[in-house]
């Protein structure tokens, strides 16, 4: 299965963020999460195996995931849809530097 990862720049974390605080679909990796893996697609819908080609699959899931992020950095929504699980990263407390 691919793995997708941003090294730079880096993602920001938003903690204020209205949905999906502090990063959109991502598969939250410690203990740098900007370094997690991107959530390009539902393994458990089946939407990818190792016959297809990640050139024709996950190189146009970035790019729409990449754009999704963007939108989120501006507005703290997130427009690439997908199914939501318990992301296992607890927000910030409020007194959080």
């Amino acid at each position: 299965m691919p793995v997708v990862r941003v090294l730079r720049p880096s993602l920001a974390p938003n903690w204020e963020a209205e949905e999906e605080a502090p990063l959109p679909h991502v598969y939250f990796e410690p203990p740098d999460i900007r370094l997690s893996p991107l959530c390009l697609f539902d393994p458990k819908a089946g939407e990818w195996d190792a016959s297809m080609l990640i050139s024709r699959t996950t190189v146009g899931w970035t790019i729409r995931w990449l754009a999704a992020y963007e939108f989120w950095e501006m507005t703290g929504r997130w427009i690439g849809g997908g199914r939501h699980e318990d992301a296992g990263v607890e927000k910030e407390p409020e007194n959080a530097a």
